[in-house]
Protein backbone atom coordinates (compact mmCIF):
# COMPACT_ATOMS: atom_id res chain seq x y z
CA UNK A 1 0.00 0.00 0.00
CA UNK A 2 2.75 2.25 0.97
CA UNK A 3 4.46 2.01 -2.78
CA UNK A 4 1.01 2.11 -4.30
CA UNK A 5 0.90 5.65 -2.50
CA UNK A 6 4.18 7.16 -3.22
CA UNK A 7 3.94 6.17 -6.82
CA UNK A 8 0.56 7.90 -6.79
CA UNK A 9 2.53 11.42 -4.88
CA UNK A 10 5.06 11.11 -7.88
CA UNK A 11 3.01 11.30 -10.99
CA UNK A 12 1.32 14.42 -10.32
CA UNK A 13 4.50 16.03 -9.93
CA UNK A 14 6.11 14.48 -12.71
CA UNK A 15 3.57 15.96 -15.11
CA UNK A 16 3.83 18.93 -13.57
CA UNK A 17 8.00 19.42 -14.19
CA UNK A 18 7.26 18.43 -17.69
CA UNK A 19 4.47 20.93 -18.30
CA UNK A 20 6.75 24.11 -16.81
CA UNK A 21 9.40 23.32 -18.85
CA UNK A 22 7.33 22.87 -22.50
CA UNK A 23 6.10 26.00 -20.65
CA UNK A 24 9.80 28.28 -20.17
CA UNK A 25 10.70 27.11 -23.92
CA UNK A 26 8.00 28.55 -25.56
CA UNK A 27 7.28 31.92 -23.58
CA UNK A 28 11.22 32.73 -23.18
CA UNK A 29 13.34 31.27 -25.96
CA UNK A 30 16.64 31.53 -25.41
CA UNK A 31 19.38 30.54 -28.34
CA UNK A 32 21.98 29.15 -26.17
CA UNK A 33 23.80 29.98 -23.00
CA UNK A 34 24.42 33.18 -21.59
CA UNK A 35 22.31 34.68 -24.02
CA UNK A 36 19.87 37.58 -23.51
CA UNK A 37 16.17 36.56 -22.10
CA UNK A 38 13.22 37.83 -23.76
CA UNK A 39 11.09 38.28 -26.95
CA UNK A 40 12.77 36.19 -29.68
CA UNK A 41 11.38 37.83 -33.04
CA UNK A 42 12.48 36.50 -36.71
CA UNK A 43 15.07 38.97 -38.77
CA UNK A 44 16.58 38.45 -41.89
CA UNK A 45 20.00 39.26 -43.62
CA UNK A 46 19.76 42.66 -45.48
CA UNK A 47 22.38 44.61 -47.67
CA UNK A 48 22.20 48.12 -47.33
CA UNK A 49 24.04 48.20 -50.57
CA UNK A 50 23.21 46.25 -53.48
CA UNK A 51 21.70 46.57 -57.01
CA UNK A 52 21.79 46.88 -60.67
CA UNK A 53 24.64 47.32 -62.06
CA UNK A 54 23.95 49.26 -65.92
CA UNK A 55 25.41 49.98 -68.87
CA UNK A 56 25.52 54.08 -70.15
CA UNK A 57 26.20 53.22 -73.84
CA UNK A 58 23.59 50.58 -75.45
CA UNK A 59 25.14 48.16 -77.69
CA UNK A 60 26.61 44.53 -78.13
CA UNK A 61 28.02 42.83 -75.67
CA UNK A 62 31.42 41.49 -76.81
CA UNK A 63 32.90 40.25 -73.56
CA UNK A 64 31.03 39.09 -70.32
CA UNK A 65 33.46 38.89 -67.62
CA UNK A 66 31.65 37.53 -64.22
CA UNK A 67 29.52 34.59 -63.43
CA UNK A 68 27.12 34.19 -60.93
CA UNK A 69 28.49 33.86 -57.39
CA UNK A 70 32.31 35.82 -58.95
CA UNK A 71 33.32 37.73 -56.09
CA UNK A 72 34.52 41.22 -57.59
CA UNK A 73 36.50 44.16 -56.58
CA UNK A 74 35.48 47.94 -57.10
CA UNK A 75 36.78 48.72 -60.54
CA UNK A 76 36.89 45.49 -61.50
CA UNK A 77 35.85 45.05 -65.22
CA UNK A 78 32.75 43.16 -65.13
CA UNK A 79 31.56 43.36 -69.07
CA UNK A 80 32.68 45.10 -72.56
CA UNK A 81 30.72 46.09 -75.11
CA UNK A 82 31.57 46.48 -79.24
CA UNK A 83 33.15 50.12 -80.09
CA UNK A 84 33.35 49.59 -83.63
CA UNK A 85 30.54 51.81 -84.83
CA UNK A 86 31.30 54.64 -81.65
CA UNK A 87 35.27 54.45 -83.54
CA UNK A 88 33.69 56.23 -86.34
CA UNK A 89 31.44 58.37 -84.52
CA UNK A 90 34.84 60.06 -82.77
CA UNK A 91 36.36 60.19 -86.12
CA UNK A 92 33.56 61.93 -87.67
CA UNK A 93 33.37 64.29 -84.54
CA UNK A 94 36.57 65.00 -84.48
CA UNK A 95 36.28 66.05 -89.03
CA UNK A 96 33.45 68.27 -87.89
CA UNK A 97 35.54 69.69 -84.99
CA UNK A 98 38.76 70.64 -87.46
CA UNK A 99 35.84 71.93 -89.97
CA UNK A 100 34.72 74.12 -86.87
CA UNK A 101 37.96 75.47 -86.03
CA UNK A 102 38.65 76.15 -89.49
CA UNK A 103 35.56 78.14 -90.07
CA UNK A 104 36.75 79.72 -86.61
CA UNK A 105 39.76 81.34 -88.43
CA UNK A 106 37.88 82.00 -91.22
CA UNK A 107 35.70 84.50 -89.32
CA UNK A 108 38.97 85.51 -87.25
CA UNK A 109 40.41 86.72 -90.49
CA UNK A 110 36.95 88.58 -91.43
CA UNK A 111 36.84 90.24 -88.62
CA UNK A 112 40.24 91.76 -88.54
CA UNK A 113 39.91 92.75 -91.66
CA UNK A 114 36.59 94.64 -91.41
CA UNK A 115 37.96 96.39 -87.85
CA UNK A 116 40.76 97.82 -90.01
CA UNK A 117 38.78 99.24 -92.81
CA UNK A 118 36.09 100.94 -89.74
CA UNK A 119 39.16 102.00 -88.05
CA UNK A 120 40.04 103.76 -91.44
CA UNK A 121 36.81 105.56 -91.79
CA UNK A 122 36.94 106.64 -87.70
CA UNK A 123 40.15 108.45 -88.63
CA UNK A 124 38.48 110.29 -91.38
CA UNK A 125 35.84 111.55 -89.28
CA UNK A 126 36.92 115.54 -89.20
CA UNK A 127 38.43 115.46 -92.80
CA UNK A 128 36.56 116.30 -96.08
CA UNK A 129 37.07 112.86 -96.94
CA UNK A 130 34.82 111.72 -94.68
CA UNK A 131 31.39 109.86 -95.19
CA UNK A 132 28.96 109.10 -93.21
CA UNK A 133 27.34 106.47 -95.03
CA UNK A 134 30.58 104.45 -95.61
CA UNK A 135 31.11 104.99 -91.95
CA UNK A 136 28.09 103.48 -90.91
CA UNK A 137 28.37 101.02 -93.83
CA UNK A 138 32.11 99.76 -91.81
CA UNK A 139 30.45 99.58 -88.48
CA UNK A 140 27.80 97.56 -89.33
CA UNK A 141 29.75 94.89 -91.25
CA UNK A 142 32.32 94.73 -87.87
CA UNK A 143 29.44 94.42 -85.71
CA UNK A 144 27.90 91.81 -88.19
CA UNK A 145 31.58 90.13 -88.35
CA UNK A 146 32.02 89.81 -84.66
CA UNK A 147 28.94 88.51 -83.96
CA UNK A 148 30.19 85.62 -86.80
CA UNK A 149 33.29 85.12 -84.85
CA UNK A 150 31.10 84.23 -81.52
CA UNK A 151 29.00 82.07 -83.39
CA UNK A 152 31.70 80.17 -84.70
CA UNK A 153 33.64 79.94 -81.38
CA UNK A 154 30.22 78.28 -80.42
CA UNK A 155 30.60 75.70 -83.07
CA UNK A 156 33.77 74.95 -81.96
CA UNK A 157 32.80 74.11 -78.40
CA UNK A 158 30.01 72.07 -79.47
CA UNK A 159 32.01 70.00 -81.43
CA UNK A 160 34.79 69.55 -78.82
CA UNK A 161 31.79 68.70 -76.34
CA UNK A 162 30.92 66.29 -79.31
CA UNK A 163 34.35 64.83 -79.77
CA UNK A 164 34.61 64.15 -75.70
CA UNK A 165 31.22 62.91 -75.38
CA UNK A 166 32.41 60.03 -77.97
CA UNK A 167 35.72 59.40 -76.35
CA UNK A 168 33.54 58.91 -73.15
CA UNK A 169 31.31 56.64 -74.56
CA UNK A 170 34.02 54.36 -75.38
CA UNK A 171 35.58 54.40 -72.06
CA UNK A 172 32.00 53.62 -70.94
CA UNK A 173 32.07 51.13 -72.96
CA UNK A 174 33.86 48.84 -70.62
CA UNK A 175 31.64 48.47 -67.39
CA UNK A 176 32.92 48.42 -63.98
CA UNK A 177 32.20 46.89 -60.64
CA UNK A 178 30.82 50.39 -58.54
CA UNK A 179 32.27 48.39 -54.96
CA UNK A 180 33.29 45.13 -53.87
CA UNK A 181 30.67 42.47 -53.95
CA UNK A 182 29.55 39.29 -54.88
CA UNK A 183 27.23 38.70 -58.22
CA UNK A 184 24.27 37.47 -57.44
CA UNK A 185 21.95 37.44 -61.62
CA UNK A 186 23.22 38.11 -64.73
CA UNK A 187 20.77 39.97 -67.04
CA UNK A 188 22.55 39.69 -70.09
CA UNK A 189 24.96 37.10 -72.23
CA UNK A 190 28.08 37.56 -74.54
CA UNK A 191 26.97 38.67 -78.47
CA UNK A 192 23.34 40.38 -76.63
CA UNK A 193 22.63 43.70 -77.68
CA UNK A 194 21.47 45.97 -74.62
CA UNK A 195 18.78 48.53 -75.13
CA UNK A 196 18.14 51.90 -73.58
CA UNK A 197 15.02 50.62 -72.33
CA UNK A 198 16.84 47.97 -70.55
CA UNK A 199 20.41 48.56 -68.98
CA UNK A 200 21.27 46.03 -66.63
CA UNK A 201 24.05 44.06 -66.44
CA UNK A 202 24.67 42.26 -63.40
CA UNK A 203 22.57 42.58 -59.84
CA UNK A 204 25.65 42.85 -57.45
CA UNK A 205 25.33 42.96 -53.46
CA UNK A 206 28.25 44.15 -51.15
CA UNK A 207 28.71 41.10 -48.50
CA UNK A 208 30.72 43.88 -46.40
CA UNK A 209 27.25 46.01 -45.89
CA UNK A 210 25.31 42.80 -44.24
CA UNK A 211 22.94 44.00 -41.62
CA UNK A 212 20.11 42.21 -39.83
CA UNK A 213 16.83 43.81 -40.05
CA UNK A 214 14.46 42.88 -37.34
CA UNK A 215 10.58 44.34 -37.67
CA UNK A 216 9.97 45.25 -34.00
CA UNK A 217 6.21 45.76 -32.86
CA UNK A 218 5.80 49.98 -32.75
CA UNK A 219 5.29 49.22 -28.93
CA UNK A 220 8.98 48.85 -28.10
CA UNK A 221 10.57 51.41 -30.33
CA UNK A 222 10.86 53.60 -27.71
CA UNK A 223 13.23 51.41 -25.92
CA UNK A 224 15.06 50.79 -28.37
CA UNK A 225 18.56 53.02 -28.57
CA UNK A 226 21.04 53.30 -31.10
CA UNK A 227 23.83 51.38 -30.09
CA UNK A 228 22.61 49.29 -27.66
CA UNK A 229 23.40 45.32 -28.00
CA UNK A 230 21.07 42.25 -28.75
CA UNK A 231 21.51 38.48 -29.73
CA UNK A 232 21.02 37.35 -32.73
CA UNK A 233 21.58 33.24 -33.24
CA UNK A 234 22.53 31.73 -36.55
CA UNK A 235 23.60 27.87 -36.99
CA UNK A 236 22.72 27.31 -33.56
CA UNK A 237 25.07 29.75 -32.26
CA UNK A 238 24.60 33.18 -30.37
CA UNK A 239 26.48 36.15 -31.19
CA UNK A 240 26.13 40.15 -30.64
CA UNK A 241 24.58 42.91 -33.14
CA UNK A 242 24.69 46.92 -32.37
CA UNK A 243 21.35 48.25 -33.15
CA UNK A 244 22.33 50.83 -36.21
CA UNK A 245 19.01 52.98 -36.88
CA UNK A 246 15.18 52.70 -36.58
CA UNK A 247 13.50 53.08 -40.04
CA UNK A 248 11.24 55.90 -40.56
CA UNK A 249 8.26 54.19 -41.57
CA UNK A 250 5.36 52.45 -39.91
CA UNK A 251 3.93 48.95 -41.28
CA UNK A 252 0.22 50.13 -41.16
CA UNK A 253 -0.63 46.19 -41.39
CA UNK A 254 1.43 45.33 -38.84
CA UNK A 255 2.43 47.84 -36.75
CA UNK A 256 5.89 47.30 -36.79
CA UNK A 257 9.15 49.28 -37.55
CA UNK A 258 12.11 48.10 -39.48
CA UNK A 259 15.45 48.02 -37.00
CA UNK A 260 18.37 47.62 -38.70
CA UNK A 261 21.50 46.11 -36.55
CA UNK A 262 24.79 46.18 -37.43
CA UNK A 263 26.94 42.45 -36.19
CA UNK A 264 29.97 43.30 -34.42
CA UNK A 265 31.73 40.65 -36.62
CA UNK A 266 30.85 41.10 -39.56
CA UNK A 267 32.03 37.98 -40.66
CA UNK A 268 29.29 36.04 -39.56
CA UNK A 269 27.01 37.09 -42.30
CA UNK A 270 29.43 36.81 -44.99
CA UNK A 271 28.58 32.97 -44.38
CA UNK A 272 25.28 33.12 -44.78
CA UNK A 273 22.53 34.76 -47.81
CA UNK A 274 20.67 37.74 -48.12
CA UNK A 275 17.51 37.01 -47.32
CA UNK A 276 17.92 34.54 -44.69
CA UNK A 277 16.56 34.40 -41.10
CA UNK A 278 17.80 35.17 -38.12
CA UNK A 279 16.25 34.61 -34.63
CA UNK A 280 16.85 38.38 -32.80
CA UNK A 281 16.17 38.22 -28.96
CA UNK A 282 14.64 41.69 -27.48
CA UNK A 283 15.29 42.15 -23.94
CA UNK A 284 13.09 41.74 -21.25
CA UNK A 285 14.09 45.66 -20.30
CA UNK A 286 12.08 46.66 -23.17
CA UNK A 287 8.72 44.86 -23.09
Amino acid sequence: MKSRNSTRGYIPVQSTLVLLAFSFLVLVPVPCANAQEGETIVGRIVAWRSGKVSTQVPGLVRELRVRVGDKVKKGDVLAVFDTSQLLQDVARAEGELAAARAKLKIAIARESLKEKIYTRQKKLKRTSAFRSATYEEAALNLTIEKAGVLAARAQVVIQEANVARKKLDIKLSTVRAPYDGIITRLFTQEGAFVIPEDPHIIELVDDNSLEIEVDIPVRYIHFMKPGQTVDFSLDGKTYKARLRTILANVNPHSQTRAVRFKPLDIRLLKRHAVGQNTDVVIPDAHK
